[in-house]
Order: C-alpha cells, then sequence, then structure tokens
C-alpha cells in the first residue's frame, strides 16, 4: 500500500511541473536594462516573427523549404495564416496534419511557430466555414443614407427614418468625428464653434498629446507604452515617400534609438528636453520604423 501511495504522489507532482508555464508564456515586467542586453540576440521567444502565409498547395517539402529560408533571413518565429488556394481544406484533418509537420519542422531549427486564429481576412469567417454552415448569418452591412452640410453656429434638427441607427458629424477643417446620440429617432446637433475651429479657451484646458510633431503627415505612425522605468516610442511611415519633421514626445531622460534591423542601441541625436518632454527632429525613409526609448 505504502508503495502505491509514493508512486501516485510522483506522478502527481510531475504532471504539475509538464504543465507549468515557460517564462515567455507570462507577463513579465522587465527593466529597461535587461531588455537591452538581449536586444540584438534575442531568444526565439521574443525575437522577431515572420507572417507566413500559406498560400497554394503546402506540403512537407514546401514547409522545410520556407522555414529554411526563413531562419535564414534571420527570423525565428513564424505567425501560421491559412491563405488562398490551399489543397487541405481550412481546419480539416489535412489541415491540422500540415500545421504539425510545421511544428516538428520549426523545433527542429531551434525556431517558434504560432497560429493565427483566423482563415484569412476578416476575422470570425473561420475560412469560410461559417457561412457555408450559417448562411443566415452572414454579415450584414452599413450604408450612408445622406450627408447634410452645416456651417459653424447652425444647428439641425430632423426625425430620422425607423432604420436609421447611427450619425456622425465630420468636422471637414481639422479631420475630427464625433458620434451623435439617435436612439429617440430624431437627429438634434449645434455646432459651438463658429469657424469650426477650436478656441484658445478650449485648447489650454486640453491635456498635451505624448506625441506631437510640428508637420503632420497622415501616414506617420505612431505607438506608444510605457514600461516601469522607459517610455518606448515605435514610429513608422507608412508611405514610399521620405518624411522630416520635428517631435515633441512625452517623458524626458537619457534617450537612445534602437536598431531592429542590427541589435545596435545608440544615442538620439540632437535632443532637447524641457518640462518632462523630448523634442527631437526626425527622417523616416519611406517604409521606414523607427524604436525611441526614453529611461525614466
Amino acid at each position: 500500500m505504502k508503495k502505491i501511495s509514493i508512486s501516485i504522489f510522483i506522478l502527481f507532482i510531475t504532471g504539475i511541473s509538464l504543465n507549468a508555464q515557460q517564462p515567455w508564456q507570462q507577463l513579465s515586467d522587465l527593466s529597461v536594462k535587461e531588455i537591452a542586453a538581449n536586444f540584438k540576440s534575442s531568444p526565439a521567444e521574443y525575437g522577431m516573427i515572420l507572417w507566413w502565409g500559406w498560400e497554394g498547395p503546402m506540403t512537407d517539402t514546401v514547409i522545410k523549404r520556407d522555414l529554411d529560408r526563413i531562419k535564414a533571413m534571420g527570423f525565428r518565429g513564424v505567425m501560421v495564416e491559412a491563405g488562398y488556394g490551399m489543397t487541405a481544406k481550412y481546419l480539416s484533418p489535412e489541415w491540422f496534419a500540415l500545421v504539425k509537420i510545421a511544428v516538428e519542422e520549426a523545433k527542429s531549427r531551434g525556431m517558434r511557430l504560432w497560429i493565427e486564429d483566423e482563415g484569412k481576412y476578416p476575422s470570425g469567417l473561420t475560412g469560410g466555414k461559417f457561412s457555408e454552415e450559417r448562411p443566415d448569418l452572414k454579415m450584414q452591412g452599413l450604408v450612408v443614407t445622406e450627408r447634410i452640410d452645416a456651417n459653424g453656429g447652425e444647428s439641425i434638427s430632423k426625425k430620422l427614418p425607423y432604420y436609421i441607427i447611427s450619425t456622425a458629424a465630420f468636422n471637414n477643417d481639422d479631420k475630427t468625428s464625433k458620434i451623435i446620440d439617435v436612439s429617440s429617432g430624431e437627429l438634434k446637433w449645434a455646432i459651438h464653434e463658429l469657424s469650426g475651429k477650436l478656441t484658445a479657451g478650449i485648447l489650454e484646458v486640453l491635456p498635451v498629446p505624448d506625441f506631437k510633431t510640428d508637420i503632420f503627415y497622415p501616414q506617420v505612425k505612431y505607438l506608444h507604452r510605457t514600461w516601469k522605468d522607459a517610455n518606448l516610442y515605435f514610429i513608422f511611415n507608412e508611405s514610399k515617400e521620405s518624411v522630416s519633421f520635428n517631435v515633441s514626445l512625452s517623458g524626458n531622460g537619457k534617450a537612445n534609438i534602437w536598431d531592429a534591423a542590427s541589435g545596435q542601441i545608440l544615442p538620439l541625436k540632437s535632443i532637447m528636453s524641457q518640462k518632462g518632454r523630448t523634442n527631437t527632429q526626425l527622417k523616416l525613409e519611406g517604409w521606414e520604423t523607427r524604436f525611441i526609448i526614453i529611461r525614466k
């Protein structure tokens, strides 16, 4: 009896260790110093990931060839996306057999494999499976039924037909928009700013944006994340044209550019810090991205 009890206890402990999460499966809050130490040679779990579209017929030969080429380009992780024209239907046994091959081949190369939670765009269609099984729930579209032009200082009052579910006001000057509540079945809207622009009094009480440029380029986008000891800015140019501008970023301290292609960490040049902000000049070539880290 004692021997059986010991065996069960060992199996129980073994099961716990096998199911324990790996560090990369958990949320982490690392310092800038810890992240910088592995920036140039990141572990596969944290390295660059290539979106791997399975377009056309996929076989074990194609999978091995693709993974070899992807790894040779410096990627140590891939995201599998079900593509068009595959001979194996999405979510079929043949599909999962290919996924198994891909997992095993990636593992043998020291790579990590992720699977996109959808079979092509848009999400929610499960590669056409949903529409095939529930055609009654196919997507419905929203259409614009009417456009009303108005100037600053005007008021609009209008009863709406039953099929109107939403209205929106769009400022042609500053390109801002606002959703208008029409749940009562009537549109009531007053334009308070005579010129369609914000007054100085309103601007004074608005919060200062975390990313502010002297020239507005709609193709320049950014992401801002706050770490426990730094501010991270990921800035990218979504066009083929180069752009140059002055930018003011929230946060001041030691500022660096992290080059994801070379793994180099370089000081940010031509900076001026004042009132909790970092000001500098940036030039982005077509499609270029830039990481800026400002240590607190």
